[in-house]
């Protein structure tokens, strides 16, 4: 065997300044090659960031020697395996921002170590009891936060994801809670957004420059109306990346390269409102069919991305609504290369009955490349386009006209000017107070769109209750007016939002400032949601919403109410030993031996109380009995 041996792995042993190789045959060590420090790095830089194997490959290398330790900790290796890893839709926080620029291997450990707690919290919240400080510790921004969302291990697919083949038995209820830590991230952040926006409409109303101000109202509007989204348990971030990248559109951008050379001002609108209506109805984005108007899952964005993609012209393609066809019409026209250049934009405008889109230039006073009188003409320009109603554009004279005509001609509100500069809409009942009317004139205008899309899907809720033959499941109908008493909540609230802030920057305590009495009603949503359905939201609860109630009485019931739930949390349950055969735990998820569907453990029967077709129908998610237990 000696002389037929396979030659021993090789090894680099550090010259003064190369690294040479050296392999071991017969006990004998020779020289092979010699290779400079700028080799080496050209080959580390050549692996793949996305692969799984280039981390422990680059790893194994820096433990041969302090050069190749130097070599493969390299800052421009570590920051593209911490893009791949870590910034597909979220971009470092600032106060992570340095440190990865500067030390990207002890940004990208740092994040390591972060997953690898926030996996070791997932298994330790199977348990019954002391849940709670768990998932503080998930959401604590200092500890673990929204840097532990893009978590691989808590994805449904790749390589990563706790599967029957790379975890114990216990994989089912591994993904159940990866899923529920991953939405309570998803909706803090959502929270968070909410919260900014809210006080935005209220700190910058008298902003003096109008350019900045409308771009960053688009931008909040595009950005809250999708984080409904996050309340699914879909990831709002994914969005721009995944839908509205340019790149992901070659017909569109071929279709509006190269505008008409004759067309100019409002032809020019015309013509840009027109290529872009088209395209979305070739790719599925239509107006709603009978039937699916009230259609619950026509309010978040990504679900009908996803369902237009699937069937753009099956059945299961209902349509959608003119809020979120205005929206996608909005974000794809300003991501286009000719819309940047011509300096048009796209702002929602909330009309009676409707939601338009309007289509504008950037002012440019006199300094642009035509003279004056073709600048204010330019300047002047301006068409709505109603994105549900087939793409029709109509001129400011023929709305107008129609206001006339519904007898709101004299009316002090201009409907036709952008989110930012009128009264969307009232509070969504129709019970509305005088002081709540006063409440809802200070809220700014992309946040009464926020308040839109609130309404609307209270709308689709309670249709759905009422209508036979269309039953919203309870998880969906919860998680729907969840997300509404959150908005309506913050969007109510600015000043009071405001003044608490205020006050904590200037180190001041507390005072609670007047909200209204429809802001303490939607408090009262939250209460209840969160003691009946959202427990592990307890904190949002003592830290958000106590602080705006007016004092005493009602700070301190609610207060009450979260020591109530966190004593809850901490108390051991009591065992309920039904019989000694029973196989699995109250709340344990399983997927059905013969049946195939995924279900959670709540209760025992003796015996079988389900029908033969709802057990066969894969929709029996109540107590599970001995029979079926011992037939799985």
């Amino acid at each position: 065997m000696s002389g037929s041996r396979a030659e021993r792995p090789s090894s680099y042993r550090r010259g003064s300044s190369e690294f040479s190789l050296v392999t071991h045959s017969n006990m004998r060590r020779k020289r092979m090659t010699t290779l400079p420090p700028e080799l080496v790095s050209l080959c580390l830089s050549h692996l793949d960031p996305t692969d799984r194997a280039t981390v422990p490959t680059l790893l194994s290398c820096s433990l041969v020697s302090s050069s190749f330790r130097a070599l493969a900790t390299a800052n421009s290796l570590w920051r593209q395996i911490a893009d791949a890893h870590y910034h597909q839709y979220r971009v470092p926080s600032r106060s992570r921002l340095d440190e990865f620029e500067r030390d990207a291997f002890r940004y990208y450990a740092s994040r390591a170590r972060k997953d690898q707690r926030a996996t070791e919290i997932v298994k330790e919240i199977q348990r019954p009891k002391d849940r709670i400080p768990l998932i503080e510790e998930l959401r604590s921004n200092s500890a673990l936060g929204s840097e532990v969302i893009e978590n691989p291990k808590w994805t449904a697919g790749g390589d990563y994801a706790f599967t029957e083949q790379n975890a114990p038995e216990d994989w089912l209820s591994l993904r159940y809670w990866a899923a529920e830590c991953r939405k309570a991230l998803l909706r803090d952040e959502a929270l968070r957004l909410w919260r900014d926006i809210s006080i935005r409409s209220v700190a910058n109303a008298d902003a003096d420059d109008a350019d900045n101000s409308n771009d960053q109202m688009e931008e909040d509007l595009e950005r809250g109306l999708d984080a409904f989204s996050a309340f699914r348990g879909l990831d709002p971030a994914r969005l721009p990346r995944e839908r509205y990248d340019m790149s992901n559109h070659p017909r569109l951008l071929e279709a509006t390269a190269v505008p008409p050379p004759h067309f100019t001002g409002v032809r020019l609108l015309e013509w840009l409102a027109t290529q872009v209506v088209d395209y979305m109805k070739s790719i599925g984005l239509e107006p709603a069919r009978e039937g699916g108007f009230h259609s619950l899952d026509n309010h978040y964005v990504e679900l009908v991305w996803r369902r237009a993609a699937a069937t753009p012209d099956g059945p299961q393609n209902e349509g959608t609504l003119p809020m979120t066809l205005v929206h996608i019409f909005c974000a794809l026209v300003r991501r286009l290369p000719v819309a940047r250049r011509l300096g048009i934009r796209a702002q929602m405008i909330g009309y009676p009955g409707t939601v338009l889109a309007g289509l504008s230039y950037r002012r440019r006073g006199g300094g642009g490349g035509g003279g004056e009188e073709e600048d204010r003409e330019r300047d002047r320009a301006r068409i709505y386009i109603n994105v549900f109603g087939e793409g029709k554009i109509l001129s400011p004279e023929r709305l107008r006209a129609m206001l006339g005509a519904m007898g709101q001609a004299d009316s002090e509100q201009d409907f036709l000017a952008p989110a930012s500069a009128r009264e969307m809409v009232r509070p969504p009942f129709s019970t509305t107070r005088p002081s709540a009317l006063c409440q809802a004139d200070e809220i700014g205008g992309f946040a009464r769109q926020c308040l839109r899309v609130a309404r609307n899907i209270l709308t689709s809720v309670r249709a759905g209750d009422r209508t036979i033959g269309v039953p919203i499941p309870h998880e969906l109908s919860v998680e729907a007016l969840y997300s509404v008493s959150h908005a309506l909540f913050l969007f109510t609230s600015p000043h009071a939002l405001l003044d608490r802030d205020r006050d904590r920057r200037e180190e001041e305590e507390d005072v609670p400032a007047a909200v209204g009495a429809d802001t303490l009603q939607y408090a009262e949503w939250l209460e209840s949601l969160v003691q009946s359905e959202y427990p592990l939201d307890v904190s949002y609860l003592s830290e958000t919403v106590a602080p705006l109630l007016p004092p005493p009485d009602r700070q301190a019931r609610l207060r009450s109410l979260c020591a109530a739930i966190r004593e809850e949390d901490a108390t051991p349950k009591e065992p309920k030993v039904v019989n000694a055969e029973i196989k699995w735990p109250i709340g344990h998820v399983f997927r059905h031996r013969l049946f195939g569907y995924l279900a959670i453990t709540r209760g025992f029967d003796y015996r079988c109380e389900a029908g033969e077709q709802c057990m066969f129908s894969g929709v029996f998610l109540g107590s599970v009995s001995l029979e079926m237990a011992e037939k799985s």
